[in-house]
């Protein structure tokens, strides 16, 4: 992958990677980690889609009291899943 300044890849720590060597110029690394509360990466798959797709239909429609419901159920259900 090849980023622009100030970029950055994000990925699980379960994939192998490596990097280049830096030729010219220098590489800068910030090197951290995430945990997410949903240890199901399956559940968290469908809560990434359930608020990806509320935000598109808010964006595009504005507030509405049917994505009231959708988005308090994202989050019983956020609350529900989490450890």
């Amino acid at each position: 992958i090849k980023l622009n300044q100030g970029q950055i890849v994000i990925y699980p720590s379960t994939s192998i990677h490596s990097v280049k060597r830096v030729t010219k110029g220098e590489r800068l690394a910030c090197i951290g980690w995430i945990q997410s509360y949903i240890t199901s990466n399956e559940d968290r798959n469908i809560l990434f889609g359930l608020n990806a797709g509320a935000l598109g239909l808010l964006a595009k429609h504005g507030q509405s009291a049917e994505l009231d419901l959708i988005f308090q159920s994202f989050n019983n259900l956020l609350r529900r899943l989490g450890d």
